[in-house]
């Protein structure tokens, strides 16, 4: 899995450590902050999200940092500022739906003086491929967790549903098979 270790730090607020990130000759561990909130029934809904959709995930970096660096390596300035939405859109007269997401992200560094040697369009490429690495490996991540909390959700759902027939004396479908091919 991509993340190192989340931690909720307050209610819905959790710091997450990413995995180190190596470039030229240094190795950071960027720890990121992040609010994540909930809207619904389409009040104070972001422009990009339809009104019909009934409710929707808002993720916010609130503060990121980069560990491991030697001070002098370390940059006079670096902020990251992140926002974005995740929502499920449903398609067709099927039902089936989709998960939408949208994040819109600014990265603001200056190098430190250690790293002047270094040609500003080399550590441009550098700082564009971390950052594009980065966002697709969580995009990734995102992805596998989402579909991993999904069957979860469902094997719960039908344990539940199977627990509550058995309470009422109605077999599950599945046993009922199940003992049905036994005795052909």
């Amino acid at each position: 899995m991509y993340l190192k270790k989340c931690d909720e730090i307050k209610q819905e607020e959790w710091r997450i450590k990413m995995p180190l990130i190596e470039a030229l000759f240094l190795k950071m561990q960027p720890v990121v902050d992040i609010r994540v909130t909930t809207k619904s029934n389409g009040q104070d809904y972001p422009a990009h999200v339809p009104p019909h959709i009934p409710k929707l995930c808002e993720i916010h970096i609130t503060k990121c940092e980069l560990q491991g660096l030697h001070s002098a390596y370390m940059p006079p300035l670096f902020a990251l500022e992140a926002s974005g939405t995740l929502y499920p859109e449903t398609h067709g007269n099927d039902g089936s739906c989709i998960i939408k997401n949208r994040l819109e992200t600014n990265i603001t560094i200056v190098f430190p003086p250690l790293l002047s040697w270094v040609p500003q369009h080399v550590m441009d490429e550098i700082v564009q491929s971390i950052v594009g690495t980065t966002v697709e490996e969580i995009r990734k991540g995102c992805r596998v967790r989402l579909l991993a909390d999904y069957r979860s959700f469902h094997r719960s759902k039908l344990k539940n549903s199977s627990q509550k027939m058995e309470m009422r004396g109605i077999e599950p479908r599945a046993s009922r098979m199940q003992s049905e091919r036994s005795t052909i």
